[in-house]
């Protein structure tokens, strides 16, 4: 297995009040047991915070597929203001390139090979979604609910053979809807458990601003160096 450290990203989100993204990686399963858990925290609104964990174990790789064991926790407290179901989440890039995908288990989501996502993530390799979505969006009648768990095992099947392994990288996302007071939708992006400045909690709304301003010079100083 190996992890792949990259830059910090939602430079942009975070001035809109995403809140601070931590650094994010990606990660390459090449044997059974292999894992990941993506860690998600996001401050709505006052009263509403949002947060999950996701983790992907593989099972198995066997010519051009790969299996994995997959535990979605919205790890929302029970109590929080509005119904902050989780109704879809995702992996930006898969490496080698999907060709089909399979649930086995699954009484709430299905799984699609690439997608377009609302918001800052634009267009994904994988989505799991609730419900009959034909996109990334899920349903907002069906999904993981606070403090609960769902289990289930999916099969990639890929173009080419698996030999080098199967890599997910950045963006990793989810979905909540209803979320909050006023039943909106929040679309997330989080990091792989174990890399720098993954698990710090989010701020609340009102100290965002500060941190966008930072996050966005941080941003000017970057392309000035690329230029």
């Amino acid at each position: 297995m190996n992890i792949k450290r990259t830059l910090p990203t939602l430079l942009v989100a975070a001035a809109a009040g995403l809140g601070a993204a931590p650094s994010q990686a990606a990660f390459t399963f090449d044997s059974a047991g292999d894992s990941i858990t993506t860690l998600y925290e996001y401050a709505y609104a006052p009263g509403t915070f949002l947060s999950a964990q996701i983790t992907y174990t593989l099972q198995s790789i066997s010519g051009s597929n790969a299996t994995f064991a997959v535990s979605v926790g919205n790890t929302t407290a029970a109590g929080e203001t509005g119904t902050n179901r989780l109704t879809s989440f995702g992996v930006g890039i898969i490496t080698p390139d999907l060709a089909g995908t399979q649930i086995d288990n699954s009484s709430i989501f299905t799984v699609k090979d690439g997608g377009s996502v609302d918001g800052n993530v634009g267009v994904v390799d994988f989505c799991a979604t609730s419900g009959t979505s034909s996109g990334c969006a899920g349903s907002s009648s069906s999904g993981v609910t606070e403090a609960q768990t769902h289990t289930f095992n999916m099969t990639l099947r890929f173009v080419t053979s698996v030999t080098g392994g199967v890599t997910f990288d950045e963006p990793f996302y989810v979905r909540y809807q209803p979320a909050g007071s006023n039943g909106g939708t929040v679309i997330t992006e989080g990091c792989i458990a174990g890399t720098a400045g993954c698990g710090g909690q989010i701020p609340e709304p009102g100290s965002l601003a500060l941190a966008s301003l930072a996050l966005l010079g941080l941003g000017a100083s970057v392309r000035r160096r690329k230029t």
